[in-house]
């Protein structure tokens, strides 16, 4: 997980999947000092490690195909240099979540998303773009081409709540919203998707 915050993303997925191990990178040390005194984060052996530096220099240093799941909390406009790493350190089954936040408007906002697509293009057979509300969108990259369309992916956002037994609906995130699926030119989506 890269971003910390508050930690209630690392305490909430923790709660939900227990025996997952979570990594989560921070660049702040103000930031995990606040969320351990303030909102009691702690890490805990082989479930939740606390690491401070920046989260691409982490990644660039995670073994090949290690995570299963790498979710983001970054300004988009800074893949360009890093989606090679947040590639390399996935399985081939995992996916990329970035949740990515745009303050600007008009043809500003469409070259940070046209370069933060290209970027992730480059690199993952295929993105999913998710607006979720004026100023956010959320990235899905998977590093094989899927099967999958906007029904495909709300489906299965709902089987995981369901299953998780998550207290929010992410069906309803995907079919209610904006959602793209982009697909790197030539590639077919795999036949297990």
């Amino acid at each position: 997980m890269i971003g910390l915050g508050g930690g209630t993303l690392c305490r909430h997925w923790r709660a939900l999947l227990p025996l997952c191990a979570i990594d989560a990178v921070e660049i702040n040390s103000l930031v995990i000092a606040a969320a351990q005194r303030q909102f009691g984060l702690r890490p805990t052996q082989g479930r939740l490690a606390l690491f401070c530096e920046d989260g691409s220099a982490f990644v660039a240093r995670a073994p090949a195909g290690f995570y299963r799941l790498i979710l983001c909390d970054l300004d988009a406009g800074t893949l360009d240099g890093s989606a090679q790493h947040f590639r390399s350190a996935l399985a081939l089954d995992g996916a990329l979540v970035i949740n990515s936040f745009f303050e600007e408007k008009g043809p500003r906002r469409l070259l940070l998303l046209g370069r933060a697509l290209h970027a992730l293009l480059a690199n993952f057979e295929e993105v999913h773009i998710v607006r979720t509300g004026p100023h956010n969108s959320m990235f899905i990259a998977l590093p094989r081409a899927s099967a999958l369309d906007r029904e495909g992916v709300s489906e299965r956002a709902g089987e995981l709540c369901r299953r998780l037994r998550l207290p929010f609906d992410l069906c309803a995130d995907v079919i209610n919203n904006e959602t793209y699926a982009i697909r790197r030119p030539g590639k077919v989506p795999a036949a297990d998707s």
